[in-house]
């Protein structure tokens, strides 16, 4: 699975899994979630269930190169861009980019990952916009950007 990915992402991804994994196999779907989800992947309990059972043939658990080939299957499957860009854009009336504020608001509190109207206030800021309308592709854009390392 190295060809699939870029050296840099691959050592970023083996120090991940051996800081979490510390006898050098992830020991339960449980475990294997919580690694992918620490570089930046949202698997359901559901996938890291399925990843688990296709993936753990040996007793000890999964090693760092059957993680890679979860991760590129996982890399494959997901697509959180579309995804929240397609949840917004079933609000979008007039298909012009832009929803209420209200909408937005009822989007991030009452669906998926739940947050609380601080965190969603906070999101708005950063991503600029604060008005009635709401650009949409531009909280998208900042949500998936990876956050600043100062």
């Amino acid at each position: 699975m190295a060809q699939h990915f870029k050296e840099d992402d691959i050592q970023e991804f083996k120090e991940c899994f051996e800081m979490n994994n510390v006898s050098h196999y992830i020991v339960n779907e449980k475990s294997l979630r919580f690694t992918m989800r620490s570089l930046g992947f949202s698997p359901t309990i559901e996938e890291s269930v399925k990843y688990w059972n296709k993936y753990n043939q040996v007793t000890n658990g999964i090693p760092f190169d059957q993680f890679l080939n979860i991760l590129y299957d996982h890399s494959r499957a997901e697509d959180c861009e579309n995804e929240i860009m397609a949840a917004f854009a079933a609000q979008d009336r007039k298909k012009n980019g832009l929803i209420s504020a209200a909408d937005f608001k009822a989007i991030m509190c009452n669906s998926g990952e739940k947050v609380n109207a601080r965190m969603v206030e906070a999101v708005l800021r950063e991503s600029g916009q604060t008005g009635s309308q709401i650009r949409y592709a531009e909280v998208v854009r900042t949500l998936l950007s990876p956050p600043t390392d100062y």
